[in-house]
């Protein structure tokens, strides 16, 4: 009878060994006493096989022979299993090197680059409303001088028309132009003087019994645009 080298835990694998050494060839009691050579991942590695890797290859077997949750398995079954697993050099075991020690595979991690984080350093709330603060004055101050610059054009457009302006832009100089306003607007509001004291400014008529002299008449015409009515 072929002696095998193979550790025994349980009456179970003790039975399964006695059935091995009396039904196994020689060429299958080699595989189980010194193992068969492999070759993987390039290397030439020896595969060695006990009750072990047995127990977890029937387990797997056992699994496609359950019937709603039992499995009703024949020991001449198991027998079957145990012959082909020590037998079947695409089953593998225990791997080890040459020079004796246990292979282990070597697992190649994909290189993953570094993600590189950028913080948002969020800003303050008061910094924030600073800021809305500064925008809501800079609209302030833009309003404010549109509005200055209407009333500035309507001071000057007051007393003349666009195009009378542009002419004394051009005629005279910034104090000049002053100076010259200020004459058209004392001018302007004797002229009204003179038209409220003679003239009705309803009809036209003049209200004074006074002679008025051509000039001051011809005055008054242009300004009521030749509208007067001398009632002498």
């Amino acid at each position: 009878m072929i002696k095998l080298k193979l550790e025994t835990n349980t009456e179970e694998e003790k039975l399964i060994k006695e059935y091995l050494e009396n039904n196994a060839s020689e060429t299958l009691a080699d595989k189980i006493n010194n193992g068969t050579k492999i070759i993987k991942d390039n290397k030439q590695l020896l595969n060695k096989k006990d009750f072990n890797g047995f127990l977890n290859y029937a387990k797997e077997q056992a699994k496609s022979s359950v019937k709603n949750g039992v499995a009703m398995i024949h020991h001449e079954t198991v027998f079957g299993w145990a012959i082909h697993y020590f037998e079947e050099d695409s089953i593998e075991g225990t791997l080890y090197n040459e020079d004796g020690t246990e292979y282990k595979k070597i697992v190649k991690t994909e290189y993953k680059p570094p993600v590189t984080k950028v913080e948002v350093k969020k800003k303050p709330e008061n910094e924030q409303a600073n800021f809305l603060d500064m925008f809501s004055n800079q609209n302030k101050q833009e309003e404010n001088e549109v509005e200055e610059e209407t009333i500035e054009e309507k001071k000057i457009e007051n007393p003349l028309t666009r195009e009378q302006m542009e002419l004394l832009v051009k005629t005279f100089d910034e104090p000049e132009l002053e100076e010259e306003l200020r004459l058209l607007d004392k001018q302007e509001k004797q002229q009204k003087e003179i038209i409220e004291k003679h003239i009705d400014m309803e009809t036209g008529e003049v209200l004074t019994t006074q002679m008025i002299d051509n000039e001051l008449i011809e005055i008054l015409n242009k300004l009521l645009d030749n509208k007067l009515k001398v009632s002498i």
